[in-house]
Order: structure tokens, then sequence, then C-alpha cells
């Protein structure tokens, strides 16, 4: 309906200008979905980069991480060039880690970029005692076979978020930090 009374794309078509960008993309970019070329700098806009947010929704109705996006930029449409999931059902070690809040979550994808923020949204009436103030990310470093803080998390309080920078992306959880902190200084160590 929009599409007849408003931007005037054609609603049997994804990508009615052929530029490599679909209509819906092209409005939340504020692009004009009707031009291949916006800016008429000689690139059509699905060569242009752009900042674009893709979100996966994770889980069910009783999961404490809700969904995860990544903004970056990046040339194209976004939500075909990554993949982002949940890692629990391979990846046991992950999935068991002390003070996870949530399931892991696998992401990849083929762009190149130099930072990208990473967003985990969560319920906080599922949290079963994590405070909100302790939550942080680790990602897992499979080279070394170990898992590591992400720095400068972002809590968000407000909005519900955990969100860093990163500049690669791997499999990453949400921990309450306290708990993973304590656990780990608690070990022994039997190198002695």
């Amino acid at each position: 309906k929009d599409e007849i009374r408003v931007t005037f794309t054609d609603p049997l078509v994804a990508d009615t200008d052929e530029d490599g960008l679909k209509d819906g993309t092209e409005n939340k970019l504020s692009l004009n979905p009707l031009v291949k070329d916006t800016d008429s700098d000689g690139i059509l806009d699905g060569e242009e980069v752009y900042t674009q947010t893709t979100e996966t929704f994770i889980g069910d109705d009783e999961s404490v991480i809700e969904s995860v996006s990544v903004t970056v930029p990046c040339a194209g449409e976004i939500d075909e060039q990554f993949f982002i999931a949940d890692a629990s059902g391979w990846d046991e070690i992950a999935a068991n880690v002390v003070g996870i809040v949530g399931v892991p979550v696998e992401i990849a994808t083929d762009i190149e970029f130099e930072e990208a923020i990473l967003t985990f949204q969560y319920d906080p009436a599922l949290l079963n005692g994590a405070s909100e103030d302790n939550l942080g990310i680790l990602w897992y470093d499979k080279e070394n076979l170990e898992f590591v803080e992400m720095e400068n998390v972002t809590v968000d309080k407000t909005q519900h978020t955990v969100s860093c920078v990163t500049t690669h992306f791997s499999e990453y959880l949400v921990v309450d930090m306290k708990e993973w902190t304590d656990t780990w200084l608690s070990q022994t160590d039997y190198s002695q």
C-alpha cells in the first residue's frame, strides 16, 4: 500500500531501481529507491558503503538474550552478508561457561571492516540474580582455545542492551563478569 501511494516503488519487485539495494533498505538509509545513484557520484547505491545494522532474534520468549545486532559500514544488503546464530547447539563448552547470561552466539561475515558495534538486547526480568552492572562480553579465541574479555563494554539499563566495539567476529557471549571473575580467582593452581 505504501509502495503505491507513498514511495511509488513496485510492490512486486524487491529492488525497483535495480541498484543492488532492496527498496526497504534504501528507505532505511534515506536513499531514493527510484534512483540507482542517489547522490549522483557515479557509484550505484548498492555498491556504496553505508553504515547498516542487521539484527537476529535469538531463542524464544524465555530467553535472556532476545536479539543480537551488528552495526558496520558495508556495501550491499547487510542481512545477506552476516551469519548470526545461537551456538549452544554445537558448542557445549561455551554454552556452559560460568556466569553465562543467555546463549553463546556465533557471528561470521566475509566483508572487510575496521570496526563494528556488537549489541545484545536482554530481558532484565530473566537475569536470574545477575546484576545489570556486572554484565560483560566474552569472545572465544579459537586459535588459543580461550575466552577473552571485551574491553569498553557499555551496559544501557534503560534500553536493556550490552554492547562493545569489535574488530573481528567469532563466538560471543554475555556473562556476569563478577561470577566469571570470582570463579577463576578461586580456582586452585595445581602447577604449584
